[in-house]
């Protein structure tokens, strides 16, 4: 009786942990088993799937899979294919009994059969005993096919035109390739990309893509679109899950417009990084990481124009994290009126459930007042994509969310749902929506569903997308009547909403061309808002892509200004015309502009009004847009800027390449401002020379002159650092970056920190920057301490496991500083990562002892040093499974399970009684 009762507290502590344990560490692990069923999504340690493809097939981003002990025969070359390219990282060497709770390739012996002779070192690597020959697959071209092509997404390609269906290697369908950077071409040599934005910097033209990567972000320069240049990284906690949203305002007290990045991510408190782009194309940096959440799944920016990412006309910004660790991951309203920064807020600015992803529309009919309930003025709408339904929210008020109705769909089961995200139309009357599920779960074709907001309070479907294949839809973004969506393995994405309620595809291009399946791979992010016209993509597995969008074609006409840029004197009547371009213009059409305010103010800069222009029946001439501009009667005001956007094209007419116009007004001479690249800048009384980088921002029109010098603080010049002043300028045209360079005084006595200035002086009408001076601290090198490290205690680990190494630094003086894992002794092996924290590495085949050094040094020179010994133990006994012939394996499974947790135990216990 005690031992049935001690089997039975047993099994009810087992079944306690392996829940547990399912639902924390292995929510990201597929499980497979020699016995297993491939009926399930693999991701229950005691329900494991029987092949490779199929747990692939299960995954998700970010997922891995674990191969228990037993035989597995490779028969198709899809498996090969996964096995080769690593898309799911695949492991062997798992033990089905422990939960596949411990690597140990020798005591749990995977064996794949018939693998070619070229993967046996890398797959043996990774926990597998190989059993080479793969003569089957010797000739076949499918593999061979889809594995060139996987390898050549590595490469850079550019200035492919689509011809017969094809730009260079790539599947494709009224879009030209400008440009491919490959991730392995990216500085900070990611392994996966994620989402993506565009920047516009109106101080200057210039364009830019903001790709996250599963390390940070990338800024890379697209003015030149066949020649893309990376600017700089901004690195973070890593993460499969990142996004980023771009704000612009106009600083009137520096006559330039400032821009703002601001990143999201899913990795351990990785908070919200605040970038600062306006030190543009020269460099970007880090403002701050800001911890009102811990973690965000996707950002928004609600009231802006996505092309130039400023306020639209007579709205305020207002920033949404949604899928955040706080208030249950529903959507939340910060203000950007300080945009450096984000505050917490304590009033009702959060809606309700898990927001996976959000997009708003300004509503300014009379839904604002029906639905909405306002007396007056336009209603903020957010629409919020909630896992299994869709919410409307009226966020007029940011500090006030109110809900205003909701919509579901039941052509899918709810088990195969997840309402992912999804667009608004241009008329803002539907709403295009993704499920990130019904592809991969519920076995449909690409789906977008549309949705009528006729009615805010009860949004209702009112027609759907079907594609050609089972490629999952992801994002979209609506420009004019085409929407641009990323299509995960099928790339992007074309489609024609004319009638919204029955898209068809007018282009598309395959970034990932290995396949189009119900996997998440391939495309994740697309930006269709450059003003240029061209198309940002960001691809999971090979990076960004610019391209040429060709499917904005119709013989009803193609609205267009004249020309992207016009000036004006002050104090006239400007006209601008609008060219229809038609070629078969028997019916009519129309087009509406929108007006938005920039350094130039509506009303007292210039006067008109939004408005639609209509073309009649075989009416193909130009149409004007009159606008008043003010005269400056102080004559004291520089050259000013304001913009009109083309939108909402009427009856299949489509908008044209220059469907943005900037507007410039004629006034004095703006020659650009003077900056410096950071603000506060600490350096270690031995670092000798110091280089400080000056740029000229804005216009590049005459000269420009500054005089700096350097304000002593607590440092003394001459004794701490040098005492030097001079002059640096730019001539015209010229907007090369400026060098002045620092001299640190090293001396041996103890002292306290002590600080300078450098600063810059404006020469006859120049002027000064966003950072006109730098805060210098000089911290001594005598009384420094060295950084405290902390190892955890030596341990055991089974020869071929892949092994982590983890340290933890700390500074008392809060220093910068670098690491390093260095081997010392035992049988030689390959560190990864030896620069960070974490380090990795494959144990080797025999028992050993291996000692491990990790040093910590800060900036100073200080450093500290800690040992680790690992201790490599061989399996005294190998663990082989031989699959069952059984299709159940249910029942059976459990039995064989409980036998084993008992066996094991009493055993251990036995020979522990009579050694």
């Amino acid at each position: 009786m005690n031992k049935f009762f001690t089997l039975l507290s047993l099994t009810g502590l087992l079944s306690i942990s392996i829940s547990a344990y399912s639902h924390s560490e292995h929510d990201k692990s597929r499980f497979v088993s020699p016995n297993g069923t491939d009926n399930s999504r693999c991701d229950n340690v005691l329900r494991p799937c029987k092949s490779i493809s199929y747990a692939v097939s299960q995954a998700n981003k970010g997922d891995k899979i674990l191969l228990s002990a037993g035989e597995f025969q490779i028969t198709s070359s899809d498996e090969l294919f996964y096995l080769k390219s690593a898309l799911v990282p695949i492991y062997g060497g798992y033990n089905r009994f422990d939960h596949f709770q411990s690597q140990s390739p020798q005591s749990n012996v995977t064996t794949l059969k018939n693998v070619p002779y070229d993967m046996t070192e890398t797959l043996r690597k990774k926990g597998f005993h190989i059993i080479a020959d793969g003569k089957s697959f010797a000739n076949d071209k499918q593999l061979k096919t889809k594995l060139a092509s996987y390898q050549q997404l590595s490469e850079s390609q550019k200035d492919a035109s689509c011809v017969d269906g094809k730009a260079d290697i790539f599947d494709c369908e009224n879009i030209d390739l400008l440009a491919h950077l490959p991730l392995t071409q990216m500085s900070s040599k990611p392994g996966s990309g994620s989402d993506i934005w565009g920047h516009v910097d109106l101080n200057t033209g210039n364009e830019f893509a903001l790709m996250t990567i599963n390390n940070g972000v990338i800024i890379v320069d697209v003015s030149n679109p066949s020649e893309p240049v990376e600017v700089g990284t901004i690195s973070g906690v890593n993460s499969s899950w990142r996004d980023v949203k771009v704000y612009q305002h106009f600083d009137e007290s520096i006559n330039l417009w400032q821009a703002y990045a601001y990143v999201t991510t899913e990795g351990y408190n990785g908070g919200v990084s605040i970038i600062d782009l306006n030190n543009l194309p020269h460099s970007v940096s880090l403002i701050e990481k800001n911890n009102v959440v811990s973690t965000s799944h996707n950002i928004y920016i609600s009231n802006v124009d996505y092309s130039l990412n400023i306020p639209l006309p007579d709205q305020t910004a207002s920033l949404q994290l949604v899928g955040a660790n706080t208030r249950s991951g529903a959507f939340q309203n910060y203000s950007l009126a300080t945009p450096t920064t984000l505050n917490l807020s304590s009033a009702k600015n959060y809606g309700n459930g898990y927001t996976h992803d959000g997009t708003s529309l300004v509503v300014d009919d009379q839904r604002a007042v029906n639905d909405c309930a306002l007396l007056s003025g336009s209603c903020t709408v957010f629409v919020d994509f909630n896992e299994k339904e869709m919410k409307l929210w009226n966020i007029t008020d940011p500090e006030n969310a109110t809900q205003l109705g909701s919509a579901e769909y039941n052509d899918v089961a709810k088990s195969n749902q997840y309402v992912h995200s999804g667009w608004g139309t241009e008329d803002k009357q539907f709403v295009l929506l993704h499920d990130e599920f019904d592809e991969n779960r519920g076995g449909l074709n690409t789906t977008v569903r549309i949705f009528s907001i006729e009615n805010l309070t009860s949004p209702i479907q009112v027609g759907q997308w079907t594609g050609p294949t089972r490629a999952i839809d992801h994002n979209g973004f609506v420009r004019g009547n085409r929407y641009y969506m990323s299509n995960y393995e099928r790339g992007l994405t074309i489609l024609d909403i004319t009638d919204p309620t029955s898209p068809t595809q007018v282009g598309f291009f395959d970034t990932y061309t290995p396949s189009n399946s119900a996997n998440f791979n391939g495309a994740w992010g697309v930006y269709p808002f450059l003003p240029s016209g061209n198309i940002l993509v960001s691809d999971i597995n090979s990076g960004l892509y610019v391209l040429k969008d060709n499917a904005k074609t119709s013989a009803k006409g193609k609205f267009a200004f004249t020309k992207n840029t016009f000036t004006t004197e002050q104090g006239v009547n400007l006209s601008i015309d609008v060219q229809r371009n038609g070629t078969e213009t028997n019916e009519a059409v129309a087009v509406s502009y929108q007006i938005i305010q920039g350094s130039a103010q509506a009303g007292s800069d210039f006067v008109v009004a939004n408005d639609t222009l209509t073309w009649a029946a075989n009416d193909n001439a130009d149409k004007t847009i009159n606008i008043e501009i003010k005269d400056d009667l102080t004559a004291s005001e520089f050259q000013e800027s304001f913009f009109i956007r083309l939108y909402n094209p009427i009856n299949g007419a489509v908008l044209g390449e220059n469907s943005y116009a900037t507007v410039n007004i004629i006034g004095i001479v703006d020659s650009g401002s003077g900056t410096f690249t950071e603000t506060a800048v600490t350096l270690s009384e031995n670092t000798g020379e110091y280089v400080v980088e000056v740029n000229r921002i804005g216009s590049t029109s005459g000269e420009l002159t500054f005089n700096y010098q350097l304000t002593a603080s607590s440092a003394t010049l001459g004794s701490d650092v040098e005492d030097i002043s001079g002059e640096i300028s730019w001539a015209d045209g010229d907007s090369t970056s400026k060098e002045i360079t620092l001299a640190i005084i090293n001396d041996e006595i103890e002292e306290e920190n002590e600080t300078f200035v450098l600063s810059l002086s404006a020469i006859d009408n120049a002027r000064v920057g966003t950072h006109g001076e730098i805060l210098f601290t000089i911290t001594d090198d005598d009384k420094n301490e060295a950084p405290t490290v902390t190892l955890g205690e030596s341990f055991q680990v089974n020869t071929e496991q892949t092994v982590e190494l983890s340290a933890e630094a700390s500074d008392s003086n809060d220093d910068e500083m670098t690491y390093l894992w260095e081997q010392t002794s035992g049988t030689s092996i390959t560190l990864t990562n030896a620069d960070s924290l974490t380090a990795s590495f494959i144990a080797p085949t025999t028992a050993d002892s291996l000692v491990f050094n990790f040093t910590a040094t800060d900036y100073r020179g200080a450093a500290t040093t800690a040992s680790i010994t690992i201790s490599v133990v061989a399996p005294t006994e190998v663990i082989t499974v031989t699959p069952q012939k059984s299709s159940g394996g249910g029942s059976t499974t459990w039995l064989t399970l409980l036998s084993l947790m008992f066996i094991f135990p009493f055993r251990s216990f036995r020979n522990s009684q009579f050694k």
